[in-house]
């Protein structure tokens, strides 16, 4: 919780020492949509208790519109290509762990039922 409070002004101060205003402009930014992303894995987790790999895949497919929000956020801010070579094998890397997570999950599911 308290990295939720404190980030914007621990932004703003090292912007402020470094004299760099984009420390606290794109960071601030960034920050947003990563506290998102933590309250959202959260509440995942904390609903999906007893499905922890269930959880698992969610979050690692919910990242992949979070990482194309981000670079779609910085390549508006920084003018960088929007995706990367290395974009498309983070997605690809994230879609076999969720769906190996899944796979998991049902196996696991299943041996309950046994």
């Amino acid at each position: 919780m308290s990295i939720s409070i404190f980030i914007i002004s621990y932004l703003y101060i090292l912007s402020d020492l470094l004299n760099v205003k984009a420390v606290f402009s794109i960071g601030a930014i960034m920050s947003l949509i990563s506290i998102v992303y933590i309250w959202i894995i959260f509440g995942i987790f904390n609903r999906l208790k007893m499905r922890k790999l269930f959880a698992a895949g969610l979050i690692f497919l919910l990242s992949i519109p979070f990482m194309i929000l981000v670079n779609v956020i910085l390549s508006s801010l920084i003018s960088e290509p929007i995706i990367d070579v290395w974009d498309i094998l983070s997605v690809f890397i994230m879609l076999i762990v969720a769906f190996a997570s899944f796979v998991c999950d049902y196996a696991q599911s299943k041996r309950f039922e046994m």
